[in-house]
């Protein structure tokens, strides 16, 4: 199982209960899970602890498939430039594929035309098929649909519970004993250029 180095201690207990109960029920009921909120809130780490569930703990073991959304459009472009005998199909291989899909920081992509494109076709497929999806963004619904096309949006609404992480930003938190975080600030231009 593949977990970057700053997730490997993750554990499924740092997933509260709620979200708990709707893992263990994704492939009974065919929903996803939409879960949003403001940097830092720990959804991608939760979405890290609902992997390493998927493959530790639960049983039957759900097989995963989780993509970090920038750097597998930056998969697909690639697999553009490939010879034919080297290319990949990243997503050709997601869309025929029935495992659970983890789509980690859904709005963080630059939109274009292509991208709307390849997020129709992912995110059809897998509603038309019924198989699941659990998206993270900083984004909420409503926000997102400024993003992405009403279509797009009426599909993950109507496959996914729609769930928001609120708290502070964990990666800037501050000790009790430290009241600001250290800012550099630079001019640029320098003065004068």
């Amino acid at each position: 199982m593949n977990i970057p180095k700053r997730f490997e201690a993750v554990k499924w207990e740092d997933v509260g209960e709620d979200i708990q109960g709707r893992v263990m029920n994704i492939l009974d009921n065919r929903r996803g899970i939409y879960l949003w909120g403001k940097s830092g809130t720990g959804k991608t780490h939760i979405a890290y602890a609902i992997k390493k569930y998927c493959f530790e703990i639960a049983d039957p073991k759900i097989p995963v498939i989780f993509k970090n959304v920038p750097q597998f459009l930056k998969e697909i472009k690639d697999d553009y430039g490939r010879q034919l005998s080297d290319k990949e199909y990243p997503l050709e291989n997601i869309m025929n594929n029935r495992d659970l899909l983890i789509f980690d920081d859904l709005g963080s992509e630059k939109m274009s035309e292509w991208v709307e494109e390849v997020f129709y076709l992912l995110i059809n497929n897998r509603y038309e098929e019924m198989i699941p999806i659990i998206f993270t963004s900083n984004y909420s619904i409503q926000e997102l649909s400024t993003r992405l096309s009403d279509r797009i949006i009426s599909r993950i609404v109507g496959s996914c519970d729609i769930v928001e992480l609120q708290g502070n930003d964990r990666r800037i938190c501050l000790p009790p004993s430290v009241s600001t975080v250290p800012i550099v600030s630079l001019n640029y231009p320098p003065e004068g250029r």
